[in-house]
């Protein structure tokens, strides 16, 4: 369960393709203090994630239409261009009009949040006919962490996974857990 930072600032260089599969090499937002859980950085990536990374890569490297402003740009898996290349101008506006630096390098979290946004009203409403509660990227991470704590993984490996260098850090996302039963609970009862 990484988070959103750390997703949208993946580069090319930082997923291995090897004999033995795909690795991904995290690079943590956090950084260790003294009393630091090991955090785990490098992760193997499962065969049906490797082949769409791969997928996502070829028609990235495939786009002949797009100008990268930097070589730098080019190195992350999600570069700006595509989103911005691809958005409405007001959105564009809204997210080059932030306080972010690195603007024009990856993606930003909001503009992770309005492509997610409008996957569940362009796909998921229309051509599916469904109404769902709508998750933010950054609920993901939640329902990871809160996943491995009710599939029985200890502590800490839940810290481990999630880049926390305290084990007490996940506690504020296990307050979800009662969320999650309650709401299975009403699935069933229907």
């Amino acid at each position: 369960p990484m988070r959103t930072s750390e997703l949208i600032s993946i580069k090319k260089t930082d997923i291995t393709d090897t004999d033995n599969g795909m690795v991904l090499e995290i690079n943590r937002a956090k950084s260790e203090s003294t009393y630091a859980v090991p955090i785990q950085t490098t992760f193997n990536v499962g065969e049906d994630v490797a082949n769409l990374i791969r997928e996502y890569l070829t028609l990235q490297n495939e786009n002949t239409l797009t100008t990268y402003k930097t070589e730098e740009e080019k190195s992350y898996l999600f570069p700006y261009y595509l989103y911005s290349e691809n958005k409405s101008t007001d959105i564009g506006r809204k997210i080059s009009n932030s306080r972010r630096k690195d603007i024009t390098k990856y993606i930003s979290v909001g503009a992770i949040n309005e492509l997610l946004k409008d996957f569940y009203t362009k796909i998921i409403n229309p051509q599916y006919n469904l109404t769902l509660v709508e998750l933010s990227i950054m609920d993901t991470r939640h329902l990871a962490i809160c996943g491995l704590k009710m599939q029985g993984f200890s502590p800490l490996t839940i810290a481990r996974l999630a880049g926390h260098s305290k084990l007490t850090s996940q506690n504020h996302y296990l307050n979800h857990i009662e969320v999650f039963n309650e709401a299975a609970t009403n699935v069933l009862a229907e």
